[in-house]
This record gives structure tokens, C-alpha cells and sequence, in this order.
């Protein structure tokens, strides 16, 4: 068994669960890391250039470093869909307030799916793909970060 987490100081760490090695395989601060459906791939969200949140994808060894956002202010909570076509993310893009958005594997068409005054983060998807949810202080006011959770219809053909 592999298994995949980020230390104390946020390095991206692999771990043979039988052998008890461990191997970092990244060099500079990064955090939130999710396997890809097919167990080939990790996104990730690091401030490795300019400390601007951004969301990367790379191999499970490492190698073949992509960078998907490269919009101003905070993406990051990054997670892949249950079929592996899309990534969903929460974004304070331009100084605004998080929202959550979806995009596909190589970052293109990044679409807002909440735009909402209020916070909406950490967004996830059942095992189904059909919803997203994603905490929320909707319900307890926009200053209030106690939160809900909510979900919301992908509705983003992602079958």
C-alpha cells in the first residue's frame, strides 16, 4: 500500500505502508494533496512561486510538474472528480471571497459554481460525482465562519 500526506512543514511526502519508507517527493511548501482516480496522479495546492496559492498536478513519482491556475489570490482545495475528468476547487480570486470552481484536468474552462457573498470552501465529491459539497456560512451569516455544509448539482456532464 501507498500512502500519500503532507508533513508539519508541508512537503508532500509517498510511504511504502509495508516497508515503512518514506520519500519526499517535493522540495518547497505545498499542501492538500488527493490522489487522481487512477492512482497516477496528485493535485495539490503550493505557493511555490510569487506565495499566491495556486493548484498543481504532478506524477505520483514527482516528475511532470503542471501548474493549472494562474489567477491572482487563493485556489487551492483542490479535488479530483469520482471519473477523473475534472478537478474542483476553491478560489478568492482577484481579493473576492472563496467560492468554489471546477475545471478541467489541464485548467481550462475554470467556471464559478457558487458565487455567493458568503464562504464556501473545501468542497468534495461523493462517490456517485453527481453532487459537490462544500462547507458554507450561508446560514449563520457572512462574518460568522462556523459554517454548514451544503451541496450543490455538479450538472457539469461529468458523465
Amino acid at each position: 500500500m501507498l500512502l500519500i500526506f503532507f508533513g508539519a512543514i508541508n512537503f508532500l511526502f509517498t510511504q511504502v505502508a509495508e516497508v515503512k519508507e518514506i520519500e519526499k517527493i517535493t522540495n518547497i511548501e505545498s499542501s492538500y494533496p488527493y490522489w487522481s482516480p487512477d492512482g497516477k496522479k496528485i493535485v495539490f495546492q503550493s505557493d511555490r512561486l510569487d506565495n499566491d496559492t495556486e493548484i498543481y498536478v504532478m506524477n505520483v513519482d514527482g516528475s511532470n510538474l503542471e501548474r493549472l491556475t494562474f489567477v491572482k489570490g487563493f485556489n487551492g482545495s483542490p479535488i479530483w472528480s469520482t471519473n477523473g475528468k475534472h478537478i474542483v476547487f476553491s478560489s478568492m480570486r482577484d481579493g473576492g471571497n472563496h467560492d468554489i470552481f471546477i475545471m478541467k484536468l489541464d485548467g481550462s474552462e475554470q467556471r464559478n459554481l457558487t458565487n455567493h457573498p458568503a464562504y464556501d470552501g473545501h468542497p468534495n465529491f461523493p462517490p456517485d460525482g453527481q453532487r459537490i459539497i462544500f462547507n458554507s456560512n450561508r446560514i449563520m451569516g457572512l462574518e460568522n465562519y462556523e459554517g454548514s455544509v451544503f451541496t450543490r448539482d455538479s450538472n457539469v456532464e461529468l458523465y
